[in-house]
Order: structure tokens, then C-alpha cells, then sequence
């Protein structure tokens, strides 16, 4: 969970910057959507090796997991529990803000690549 966390604030401070009316609601949908196509590549993922088959949803049942995952994030991440999250990322340095900063656009990149490419290759190879 640290890892959701960090993420979190970092969107968090991103929007903070940039939209000044919403931050809270934009980084709570931000990480929802980030959860939810990392949930998908999973599954993405355990269909491309064989292992299972999962049953097609419709959108209704897509939007229904959604809001239940914004509901987890946004009771997690209130604004008592976002001054904590501050308070220990507050001394980071700034090699390792740096650092930790590459590691998300990697993995923004990879979740978003991943299914994309997935379908190209299938594509081309069928």
C-alpha cells in the first residue's frame, strides 16, 4: 500500500499545481483508472498464457467495479490520511524524487503498452 500511497501523493501534488478547484477528486479518479487498467492487465495477462478465460462484462458491470474501486480510493485517501502521507514524504531527496518519478512514468507506460501491443501482435499473428 505504500506504493499506492506514493503514487497517490504525487498525482496528488501534479494536480495540486494544475487544477486548483478538484485535486482530491482528480487524483482519487486518476488512481482509479490506474488500479482498474492494472486489474486488466492481469487479466490480460493470465489470458494470454492460457490459464483462464474470463467471462465478458457489459459496460453497466464495468462501471459498477469502477465505482466501487473510486469508493475504496476516495475513503482512503481523506485528507487526515493525505497530511499523513505528506508528512513522510516531506525530507525525500531530490535524486530519489527523481528517481521514484521515472519509476511511475515507466509503469504508466507499461499498463498502457501492455494490452495495446498485446492486441497488435494477436492481430498480426492470427
Amino acid at each position: 500500500m505504500k506504493y499506492l500511497d506514493y503514487l497517490f501523493l504525487r498525482i496528488f501534488r501534479w494536480y495540486e499545481k494544475r487544477e486548483k478547484d478538484m485535486p482530491m477528486f482528480m487524483s482519487c479518479s486518476f488512481l482509479t483508472v490506474v488500479i482498474s487498467v492494472t486489474i486488466m492487465d492481469f487479466s490480460y495477462l493470465i489470458e494470454d498464457i492460457g490459464y483462464y478465460k474470463f467471462p465478458t462484462i457489459s459496460k453497466i458491470d464495468y462501471f459498477i467495479i469502477l465505482l466501487i474501486i473510486f469508493g475504496f480510493v476516495f475513503l482512503r485517501y481523506n485528507k487526515k490520511r493525505l497530511e499523513v502521507i505528506k508528512q513522510n514524504y516531506i525530507d525525500e531527496p531530490l535524486n530519489l524524487k527523481k528517481k521514484r518519478g521515472w519509476i511511475i512514468v515507466g509503469y504508466l507506460l507499461i499498463i498502457i503498452l501492455y494490452p495495446i501491443i498485446s492486441a497488435y501482435i494477436e492481430h498480426n499473428l492470427s
